[in-house]
């Protein structure tokens, strides 16, 4: 057990990714011996300038490399999140060291984090204006805008070690190419698979305190206007930035600012403000579209609303069989036995999605228990994949194609009624 207790946490990707790794934020920080002192001078909150490159403003490889293992992580990795720059060096470099260690000849691999994301991100989606050095090209140069304060920072190349953290330039047009790929990764040109985007959007961490989670390596407002919005916010001296994805409406929302002004989360609540309303409006009127209404076949019929923005199912006859109320009373008699208020009626069904296109399980969840305060388990999720099928498919199992609405345990597909 001591040895268990002694061991060293092991640093992994996905930690330095979402700031959880626990590594301090910028390294190697600067020494002072005078201390406590009643006024600090600005540039000793700063890293230190010692053992920084010439030619950079980035510590090299060696003084990052030297701090890490020297200074003891400011808390255990998962623990809560410590906004690292470092962190994101380090990913950076780990990143470049993966890809050559995955190849057979790595001198033949990009040597960098600016080769890398040229050959794996740049060029498939052409972004021609993002790089990391000032280019030569006079038609970019001039489109690269200057803050009116610490205008130094147009032209400080961050280096090697620190490019992954806060080095790169890039275009409103290059970004809403990133952009797209994130919100449709099937897309034509897209670099990024569905699967991988899935997982990469979703929290890390939640403070509990505050309506703030933190994803890798997104800072997610779980409300903004009633939608959860993950962003990205870049901040250097005299620019600053915010990208935000909003899956459920499949926006995204890109500021780009320098100067003094540096609070872009006020930006873009104003702009939220102004665009959702009319995006929910238009996401809602798409949902009824292509579901909301009575479909039949025969003698079949099945009734979809949407109802506070949730696509419910009221009807489900099949053969005669009034489906939802069979499937709730088989439901309700497994709980029966609780001290729990039997319905009088069957309630409409909410209609969850699979993440397919179309495709949807029907929410059940647990009659009795639904609206059972402090239950043990979660109905409704706890619920879903009712071991009960036929012909091949679950019967809490409904999907749309091409118009047609199948309920595919019954063997039947109803069209719209018009």
């Amino acid at each position: 057990m001591d040895k268990v207790a002694q061991d060293k946490p092991r640093i992994t990707l996905r930690q330095l990714a979402s700031h959880l790794a626990g590594i301090g934020r910028d390294y190697p920080p600067t020494e002072t011996e005078d201390w406590p002192v009643s006024t600090i001078p600005r540039e000793r909150m700063q890293p230190s300038t010692e053992n920084k490159s010439e030619l950079t403003y980035a510590p090299t490889y060696e003084a990052v490399m030297k701090a890490v293992s020297k200074y003891p992580l400011v808390n255990v990795p998962y623990e809560y999140p410590i906004y690292s720059n470092t962190g994101m060096s380090l990913l950076g470099l780990a990143n470049v060291a993966a890809n050559q260690m995955g190849n057979a000849s790595a001198l033949n691999e990009p040597q960098s984090h600016k080769e890398l994301l040229k050959r794996d991100i740049f060029d498939p989606l052409q972004m021609k204006s993002s790089f990391f050095n000032i280019p030569n090209d006079e038609e970019l140069r001039s489109h690269i805008a200057v803050p009116s304060v610490n205008t130094e920072y147009v032209d400080i190349p961050f280096g090697d070690v620190l490019d992954p953290a806060g080095g790169q330039y890039s275009s409103l047009g290059d970004l809403a190419m990133v952009m797209q790929t994130i919100l449709s990764p099937t897309g034509r040109g897209g670099v990024i698979s569905a699967n991988v985007v899935r997982e990469w959007l979703r929290p890390l961490f939640s403070f509990s305190s505050v309506s703030e989670e933190v994803g890798a390596p997104w800072e997610i407002i779980p409300s903004l206007y009633d939608v959860k919005a993950y962003t990205k916010g870049g901040n250097l001296p005299g620019y600053h930035s915010e990208f935000v994805v909003i899956p459920e409406y499949s926006i995204g929302i890109i500021l780009l600012v320098t100067g003094e002004y540096s609070d872009t989360r006020t930006i873009l609540k104003e702009v939220s403000k102004r665009f959702i309303p009319t995006l929910r409006k238009l996401h809602y009127a798409e949902i009824e579209r292509r579901y909301a209404g009575t479909w039949v076949n025969g003698e079949d019929i099945a009734e979809v609303e949407l109802k506070k923005g949730a696509l419910m199912l009221k009807k489900l006859y099949i053969n005669g069989v009034d489906v939802l109320k069979s499937i709730h009373d088989t439901l309700s008699a497994q709980t029966a036995h609780r001290n729990v208020q039997q319905m009088e009626s069957t309630p409409s069904v909410a209609l969850w999605s699979t993440g397919r296109a179309g495709e949807f399980r029907l929410a059940f969840g647990r009659p009795n228990l639904n609206k059972v305060k402090d239950v043990g388990c979660f109905p409704y999720w706890a619920s879903f994949d009712i071991a009960l099928h036929s012909r091949g498919a679950p019967i809490d199992l409904v999907y749309w194609r091409r118009g047609v609405f199948t309920y595919p345990s019954a063997g039947v597909s109803l069209d719209r009624k018009k």
